[in-house]
């Protein structure tokens, strides 16, 4: 049996009749590999932000809405390529889609049996690494949203009707991103914390530069702003909806009112009621992936608490779109006979973690968005800046590609700043105490191609430096 709330009238005016954006008419023009940004990754190298872009072909439609779309897995893994087709279903739809990457993984503690078959990368020391790793993926999909609303004229875009759809750890990432937009609201898990031990040999799989960790890798710094410090264009991430696939925001949301305010966006929520991996109600993430298949093992003990989409439906009010508890597989499965539901049957039907029928969900995510996309249209539109201490300017670099040597000149405001150059695996080449007007950086030695600048202790954006010889 499948549940469904759905409510028709969500803003006055709303044109329901219509349904723009619901039918697949235009053909679709991909671009993939577009970098975004770039950023700090939990062991303190460097990952390059990209995302993959689909826009509909002659439509005619100077102000398209905009999906942004944010894969599943754990925060460990999972890549863009996994939406191709909700992004390409999108573009179809009249939408300009795109789906991101974004930092993952965390730190893994010290002597963990990998002996239940269990990917050890899901193992934490304790439940502030799966906090942190969900605040960078939300800084990260922040940026993405002021990127694409930084290009709105090149993608005949309208920057106030950006939606998006996310899946699992997507999913929570997409809520988290909307709703946590206060500096109030920052979980104390996202500052500076003591430093990780070493985690252990067999667990090397989950760190890109092997083992043993240095000091500066096994560091927690403050992850910094909710807003993170991506693509500070003058625009802001404010979203008009969500698409929810068997998501949750952490516990900490309900109890600080993440989701009152008069930006609140509009959203669809989807979940099986069974699901083993993203608990539907109040439970910590994986409980019941580890009470039926590994007995409880206090592997999954360090995850935090969560509000699946049970809960978030009856916190939202006139803002859900609709909630479809999806029951019809959790029955079949729980109707077989007493204690069915175990290991076998979690295995068998996936964790009850993905959307059944998924191609008749999808079509009620488009319709659902559809009276929002209308409202909003009505209604003035103008990019609101960002909030005063993340500041738009930018130091201007110059020449870019360059040859020898690098001209900083820093923005009027901004006084001093330790500038560092790194490699791709944010290996320090350069590092410089600037001062306000023109200051240089000698690049001599340096191999040709991509580099990245960062600013230390001033609120300016990365760039990238290029050396071409």
């Amino acid at each position: 049996m499948r549940t469904v709330l759905l409510l028709s009238c969500l803003l006055p005016g709303a044109v329901l009749c219509a349904q723009p954006y619901t039918q697949a008419l235009w053909p679709v023009d991909t671009v993939r590999n577009i970098t975004y940004g770039w950023d700090t990754t939990y062991l303190g190298g460097i990952d390059t932000l990209k995302l993959d872009l689909f826009r509909p072909v002659g439509d005619g439609n100077t102000h398209r809405p905009v999906l942004v779309a944010v894969h599943g897995g754990a925060w460990v893994g999972g890549t863009r390529q996994d939406l191709w087709s909700i992004c390409h279903a999108a573009a179809q739809r009249g939408y300009v889609a795109a789906t991101i990457s974004y930092r993952l993984r965390h730190h893994v503690p010290q002597n963990v049996s990998i002996s239940l078959g269990v990917d050890p990368c899901v193992y934490l020391p304790d439940s502030a690494e799966l906090l942190r790793a969900l605040y960078r993926a939300q800084q990260d999909l922040k940026g993405a949203i002021r990127f694409l609303k930084g290009r709105s004229a090149q993608d005949s875009t309208n920057a106030c009707t950006v939606f998006l759809y996310g899946e699992s750890a997507g999913a929570i990432t997409s809520l988290t991103a909307a709703f946590l937009d206060e500096a109030g609201e920052r979980p104390a898990a996202c500052g500076a914390l003591p430093a990780v031990p070493d985690p252990n040999l067999l667990l090397g799989g989950c760190h890109v530069t092997g083992l043993p960790l240095t000091a500066a890798q096994r560091s927690r710094p403050d992850l910094g702003p909710v807003d993170g410090d991506l693509m500070l264009n003058g625009t802001d991430a404010r979203v008009a909806g969500i698409a929810a696939m068997y998501g949750a925001l952490p516990i900490m949301a309900l109890a600080e009112d993440w989701m009152q305010g008069p930006d609140t966006p509009a959203v669809f929520l989807y979940h099986q009621p069974c699901d083993a991996i993203v608990p539907n109600g109040t439970a910590p993430l994986l409980r019941d992936l580890s009470a039926y298949c590994a007995g409880g093992t206090w592997w999954s003990m360090h995850y935090p608490w969560s509000a699946g989409s049970a809960v978030l439906a009856q916190v939202l009010g006139s803002k859900l779109l609709a909630s479809i508890q999806d029951a019809a597989v959790c029955n079949a499965v729980l109707g077989q006979f007493p204690f069915s539901f175990n290991c076998i049957n979690v295995a068998q039907n996936g964790s009850f973690h993905y959307v059944n029928q998924a191609a008749v969900v999808v079509d009620s995510v488009f319709k659902a968005f559809s009276p929002v996309i209308v409202a909003t249209e009505a209604l003035p539109c103008g990019t609101t800046a960002i909030a005063d201490s993340h500041p738009s300017a930018r130091a201007l670099l110059f020449p870019n590609p360059t040859v020898d040597a690098l001209t900083v000149v820093l923005p009027d405001g901004i006084r001093a700043a330790q500038a560092r150059l790194c490699d791709a695996t944010g290996r320090v080449l350069r590092s410089v105490r600037m001062q306000g007007g023109r200051n240089m950086i000698d690049v001599t030695g340096l191999g040709n191609g991509a580099y990245i600048l960062m600013f230390e202790d001033a609120p300016l954006p990365t760039e990238q430096v290029i050396v071409a010889r």
